[in-house]
């Protein structure tokens, strides 16, 4: 074989040092991706808590608003304290949203639920003449790490004067970069 030959055949594939300069950089980005990747999808899986809360909040707020008392009382005094909806998880994946609880008021709510659902939701909400207060929690553990990831939002309703007033407190303890790694 010529030399001229010889050449050819060198400059028509990679060297063994151009493959692993190649697998390095693949290597670094998938490394830079990943994390980010993970972050992202958590926090997607936290949207679904915080749109829920917000739902059954209002869905509360209509029941009252619709019967003028919370199921199991009368509307000078009542509260609904209703269950974790679905079971609090065991892990990471996703539980199936039960409608029609044993005690029926989840059923009461105008409550539309598609799919299955990644949190726990439960309320507990009392009522006493003009005054009520509502608290909506979320609970889960989405990054499987053993911590309850936990959310709530507080809504008290009451008249001061005339003049109706409505106070909003939320907590969240969700996930953050710090606990992902």
């Amino acid at each position: 074989m010529s030399r001229r030959a010889a050449c050819r055949v060198r400059e028509s594939g990679f060297t063994l040092i151009e493959l692993m300069v190649s697998v390095v950089i693949v290597g670094l980005l998938g490394s830079i991706a990943l994390p980010s990747f993970r972050v992202l999808q958590l926090r997607s899986r936290q949207a679904e808590r915080r749109t829920m809360v917000r739902s059954i909040d209002t869905a509360m707020a209509d029941l009252w608003i619709r019967d003028g008392k919370y199921p199991g009382g009368t509307a000078a005094a009542s509260t609904f304290d209703g269950p974790w909806n679905p079971p609090l998880p065991a892990g990471t994946a996703k539980k199936r949203w039960n409608g029609s609880p044993t005690n029926g008021d989840w059923a009461r709510l105008t409550l539309a639920i598609e799919g299955d659902l990644y949190y726990s939701y439960r309320v507990d909400a009392r009522a006493a003449g003009s005054s009520r207060v509502q608290y909506v929690y979320a609970d889960g553990d989405l990054d499987g790490d053993g911590r309850d990831n936990l959310y709530w939002r507080l809504t008290y309703d009451h008249v001061a004067g005339t003049t109706p007033i409505r106070e909003v407190e939320e907590f969240d303890n969700g996930l953050y970069a710090v606990d992902l790694f």
